[in-house]
């Protein structure tokens, strides 16, 4: 698979070679920002359910004592830059869920795909996180 953005001019010359080879190209329209804003949301917010699920009782009981200030601070519209700002640095670090973590990472220290389709449950995503 491989995704590229092209101009007029490269669409045509795509077009011919598609023509010539006898490929198959998937023309798709770029996300609208409404539409990035979803699907980051939806990332982060499985991600962040998925660490939770992950925590032990003593984990738990210790961020218990971060309940008012996450209160105060989501109750408070001055405070929402702090919010949009951890939740930006969480998923700037998290980057798309396998993908990023898979390309920063040395071929070598890659560990192979145990499910079929290369897909992982909430919890493995996560597991090297902690």
């Amino acid at each position: 698979m491989a995704i590229s953005l092209v101009n007029r001019a490269e669409k045509y010359d795509l077009d011919k070679i598609a023509k010539e080879f006898k490929i198959e190209f998937e023309e798709r329209t770029i996300p609208s920002d409404a539409d990035v804003e979803a699907v980051v949301a939806e990332r982060t917010t499985a991600l962040l359910e998925a660490r939770l699920r992950l925590r032990d009782k003593l984990q738990t009981e210790r961020s218990q004592r971060f309940a008012p200030l996450a209160r105060s601070l989501a109750e408070s519209e001055e405070e929402l830059p702090i919010i949009t700002m951890l939740l930006d640095d969480y998923y700037s670090k998290r980057c798309t869920p396998r993908w990023c973590s898979l390309r920063a990472r040395p071929a070598l220290e890659r560990k192979p795909q145990n499910r079929v389709g290369g897909h992982q449950s909430p919890a493995e995503a996560v597991s090297h996180l902690n």
